[in-house]
């Protein structure tokens, strides 16, 4: 640990594992191998930090959500629930990744993307978003365990019909059932 470094509460940090800048890991938080925590990050509640994986910026990584491997979280990214980000995956901005959602192989989940249960994302091509400044939303489409879609706008699970025709558009352009 060093800096402003905070390790509270129940929570566990590794021999080989690394906390630094004003990072928090708190509650019953594992931060273990090499993983890293920095920057204002927090980790938090049963989260677990494993191998390489690094989380820093301001993100945060809470409930029972596991980040591993060589993955990344940063930004303002906020993983969530029971949620799994492995392998090279990254998570970054303002996303939000929860419930029993996978990110994993070298995917790239940004912005503003909303990612909730049932999805499996494992390349850059399953998630596509769109921001509606003037009305204020946040729009997202991305691959389900199913194989099929799942809209998202804001936080919220829609119906696609209610996605807006451009990102409908950009989805099947971009993003193939079979791929």
């Amino acid at each position: 640990m060093g800096g402003n470094s905070r390790v509270t509460g129940k929570a566990t940090l590794g021999r080989d594992a690394k906390v630094k800048g004003h990072a928090r890991v708190g509650g019953n938080a594992i931060i273990k191998g090499r993983a890293k925590v920095s920057g204002h990050a927090q980790v938090s509640d049963h989260a677990v930090i494993s191998g390489s994986a690094w989380v820093f910026g301001r993100a945060t990584v809470r409930d029972s959500a596991r980040v591993a491997g060589h993955a990344e979280v940063s930004g303002h990214a906020v993983v969530a629930g029971t949620a799994t980000v492995t392998s090279h995956a990254e998570v970054s901005g303002n996303a939000f990744v929860g419930g029993t959602a996978r990110v994993s192989g070298n995917a790239s989940v940004s912005d503003s993307c909303v990612i909730l249960d049932n999805a499996h994302v494992w390349k850059p091509e399953h998630v596509v978003s769109l921001v509606d400044k003037k009305h204020s939303i946040a729009w997202t489409i991305y691959r389900t365990y199913d194989g099929g879609r799942q809209a998202v706008r804001n936080q919220d699970a829609v119906d696609e019909s209610e996605a807006p025709p451009e990102l409908l558009k950009r989805a099947e352009s971009a993003w193939q059932p079979e791929s």
